[in-house]
Parts: C-alpha cells; sequence; structure tokens
C-alpha cells in the first residue's frame, strides 16, 4: 500500500479517508456508495512505511468489506498486512489512526469467522484510543469478538464500558454498533434469556430501520429468542423466512440462522432433514460459526454415536485453534456419545472439560438445551462425585437445565427417548434382529447393540421384552 488511493483511481483515497472519519460515533455514518467503492477497491501491498493516511485508507478498506459482506479473501487479508498483531514494515502514526486500524481489523476478524485473533486487535486498538469516540469502537469490537468467541463474563464488561461512554457522550442511536449488540444478544442467549433478546432484536432494527443487514439480524435474533423460550413452531417459521429472504446481511448471521435451523428441526424429530439442512456447509477457519457442532446434536439424536466421535474428533484436536463458543455444545454431545459407547472415563473426562471450559468463559445454558436430560444429569452427577470443587456449579447447572433437553425417565415411558430411539425401539418390537436393524440404519451392529444398552438405561429395564412392554403401554 503506498500513498497512492487504493486501486489506482484518483479519488479512492479520498473515499477511504471519508469512511475512516465516521466508523466512530459522532461525525455521521459512511454513505453506503463510499462503502461499496471501498469494498470493491484492492489496498494493495504493504507500503514502505506506515503514516496516518496509509493506516485510515487501509482500516476504512476492511471495514468497508465487513458492512458489505466482501469477505471472499478471508484472514490472508489480515496476514497481508499483519504479523501477529504487529504491522509489516515500519510505522509513524498517530495514537487515533493506529486505533482506528487496529479497530477495523478486529472488526475484520470477528466477522471472518476468528474471533481468537479478533480479541487481540481490539484490545491493542483500546490501548491506543485517544478520545471517547475511538474507546467506544474499541470497546465495541472488543465486545464483538470476545462474545463470538465465547468469552461472556469478559464480553459483559466491555459491553458495559461502550454503553457508558455512548450514553455519555449522547450521540445518535443510529451510530451505535451492530456487532456490539449482536454480542450482547448473544450473551443473553447462552443465559436462557429469550426476553432480552428479544429487546436487543428490537434496538437493532429500530437504530437502523432502512438498514436491511441490520433487520436480518434482528430476524436472526428473534428466531435465537424463539429457540431459547422452545416455541419451535416459530422459530423455524422466522429461519426459513430468512433463508428465503434478503441476501443483505453478514454471512457470520446467515450461517447462525442456518446452525439454528437445522437444530429446531432436530428438536422436532425431523432428523434427516436437520442433518441436510447443514450438508454441504463450510466451517470457516476458526470455527466461530461451526457447523460441525451442528452436525453432531442430529448424529446424537440419531444414535450415531460413533460418528458423531469422529466427525467431532478434528475440532478437539483444533484446541486454541478452535473457537470457544461452540465447544461446549461438541463436549458434552462427545460426553453422552462416549458413555453409550461403554468409554465412561472418557465420557466424564469429556463432561469435566465442558464444565471447566464454560466456568472459565462465564457460562451458557446453551450447550444442554438439547441433549436428552437423564444423560445429561447422570454425567453431571459422576463429575460431581468426582470433584467437589465443581459441585456447586453442577448443582445450578442441573437446576436450571430445561424440560426441553428430554423429559425425565423416571416416567416409565418412552418420553426420555429421542425420536431416533423411539424409532429403534419400534424396530426392537418388530422382532427384527439386531443385525438387520444394523443394516437398516446403516450402522454398525455395535453402534446398535450399544443404542439399545442406551434404551434399556432410560427405560430402567434390562431386557427386549421389557423395553417392548414399555412401548406398547404408552399411548400412540
Amino acid at each position: 500500500m503506498s500513498d497512492a488511493p487504493a486501486g489506482g483511481a484518483p479519488t479512492s483515497t479520498d473515499v477511504a479517508l471519508r469512511v475512516a472519519a465516521r466508523l466512530a460515533p459522532g461525525s455521521g455514518l459512511p454513505s453506503a456508495r463510499d462503502l461499496v467503492i471501498l469494498s470493491e477497491s484492492d489496498p494493495g501491498p504493504p507500503p514502505p512505511a506506515w503514516g496516518d493516511r496509509q493506516a485510515l485508507t487501509l482500516a476504512a478498506v476492511l471495514s468497508a468489506r465487513v458492512r458489505t459482506d466482501s469477505l471472499v479473501d478471508g484472514i490472508d487479508l489480515i496476514h497481508r498486512y499483519f504479523v501477529g498483531r504487529q504491522l509489516i514494515r515500519p510505522a509513524v502514526m498517530g495514537d487515533g489512526a493506529r486505533s482506528i486500524l487496529l479497530a477495523s481489523a478486529a472488526e475484520y476478524c470477528g466477522a471472518a469467522g476468528w474471533p481468537q485473533i479478533g480479541v487481540g486487535f481490539a484490545t491493542s486498538s483500546l490501548l491506543f484510543a485517544d478520545s471517547p469516540a475511538r474507546r467506544f469502537r474499541a470497546f465495541a469490537v472488543l465486545a464483538q469478538n470476545l462474545s463470538m468467541n465465547g468469552e461472556y463474563a469478559a464480553a459483559t464488561v466491555a459491553i458495559d464500558e461502550a454503553r457508558a461512554v455512548f450514553h455519555d457522550e449522547g450521540w445518535d442511536a443510529a451510530e451505535t454498533d451492530h456487532w456490539m449488540l449482536f454480542g450482547e444478544a448473544m450473551i443473553a442467549a447462552g443465559r436462557a434469556d429469550a426476553a432480552r433478546v428479544r429487546d436487543l432484536a428490537d434496538e437493532l432494527e429500530s437504530a437502523r430501520p432502512d438498514e436491511p443487514s441490520w433487520s436480518y439480524t434482528a430476524g436472526m435474533l428473534r428466531a435465537t429468542a424463539c429457540f431459547v423460550s422452545r416455541d419451535y413452531t416459530a422459530g423455524l417459521a422466522q429461519c426459513r423466512a430468512l433463508l428465503l429472504g434478503s441476501n443483505r446481511s453478514h454471512r457470520t448471521v446467515r450461517e447462525r440462522v442456518r446452525g439454528l435451523h437445522s437444530g429446531i428441526l432436530a428438536l422436532q424429530g425431523d432428523l434427516d432433514e436437520a442433518l441436510a439442512v447443514t450438508e454441504g456447509c463450510t466451517t470457516q477457519p476458526g470455527h466461530a460459526v461451526c457447523f460441525t457442532a451442528y452436525r453432531a446434536s442430529v448424529l446424537l439424536d440419531l444414535g450415531r454415536d460413533r460418528d458423531l466421535i469422529d466427525e467431532t474428533n478434528a475440532c478437539v484436536a483444533l484446541g486454541d485453534g478452535h473457537c470457544l463458543a461452540p465447544l461446549p455444545a461438541i463436549l458434552v454431545r462427545r460426553a453422552v456419545a462416549f458413555a453409550r459407547l461403554d468409554a465412561p472415563q472418557r465420557a466424564v473426562a469429556s463432561m469435566e472439560a465442558t464444565l471447566m471450559l464454560i466456568e472459565r468463559t462465564g457460562g451458557s445454558v446453551i450447550p444442554f438445551l438439547a441433549v436428552p436430560r437423564h444423560e445429561t444429569v447422570r454425567l453431571l452427577q459422576t463429575v460431581a462425585a468426582r470433584r467437589c470443587d465443581l459441585r456447586a456449579q453442577i448443582d445450578a447447572l442441573i437446576a436450571v437445565l430445561p424440560p426441553a433437553s428430554a423429559a425425565s425417565c423416571g416416567r416409565g415411558g418412552i418420553g426420555a427417548l429421542t425420536p431416533a430411539e423411539v424409532a429403534l425401539t419400534r424396530m426392537l418390537a418388530a422382532d427384527l434382529p439386531l443385525s438387520q436393524i444394523a443394516r437398516a440404519r446403516s450402522v454398525s451392529l455395535s453402534t446398535v447393540k450399544s443404542q439399545v444398552r442406551s434404551i434399556y438405561a432410560k427405560l430402567g429395564v434390562s431386557t427386549r421384552q421389557a423395553a417392548v412392554a414399555v412401548l406398547r403401554r404408552t399411548p400412540g
């Protein structure tokens, strides 16, 4: 990048500087036309030396690409100019320009699906923020990336700071930050606070009523609120309307809508369709939206426990390279699958890892919303017996586990079974050999045996005849 305008056009740098001046609140909003112009320009190679002009030009291009959903270069665009959080080539620039550039890099990383990197950029942006407007922007993008990475406690602090600055300065509501509100809604969803999620959807839409991407995000949040409050019919309708509607949105938001769609279908028992919804979907590096996590939920309901373990091994192997937010859901499902596969030590270890991660990041009940309650509670109680330090956390979690996780097995009926297990029980009632059931379900014989053992445990029986008797006593 040089002092020449981006892309060689005589007015590109002027446009970039105009946009950069409006990235933080207090000076009005960037025009849609300017954002489109910048999103289509190539900022070029790193300059021999960075000054304010070059830094602000790159900042404007990065934010323009986010706001127009032009992320085709992915994280490679960041790596073109930065090694870690340090600029390639020497830099002589003011604190304000540096803060704006780092905030735009953070905004871009979060939108591209790699919030782990974005947190670092946002933290550095805050160090150089030399005005209330730049402090607000730094806190807002910090909240964006922390919440997307599942670090809810730290994100809450950043949101409180951003809101305090915004309130004190009295800026117009239209100048608030899209991703800050998005992050706050993710935190509320993690606490199963559907009412707060809806309030934030309303705040988003009223701030920019004529901006389709903000309305789309508001729609996604309303679908999330339906999921949290177990209004699955309304949530499914909202997801379908969004997926069939305008594409004027952010990729991360669209991917979350697809994941919600799959999750709600699974909860309604449409497991094949739920799996098909995510088929062919690509998980971006960083895994901020992890389609493997969504598929794992469906595989658990289908009783395909070995497939679940095999598919999620790669996510677990990523370690710190995997976004923290989806990991608890993956680990919970692996714990249940290991228990079904007669690997109790691995099951307990996976559940322990889940609890420690949730404690570290601020807590969320979302990972447990679609997991059978009976199996979850049994594993949690096993962990509590081994880890006294986790007892209080486990007791609090069990107390808030929603009925939607699954019915209690103590009822002596099939309410504790997943839809896939109900289907298997009916095959047992038809007196089909287990080998024939395995072929019909396209799974191994050992998988069917594991599923049958899980069914017996849930129903409180020990034989096939007793399980069939329970089925026959159940209406419908």
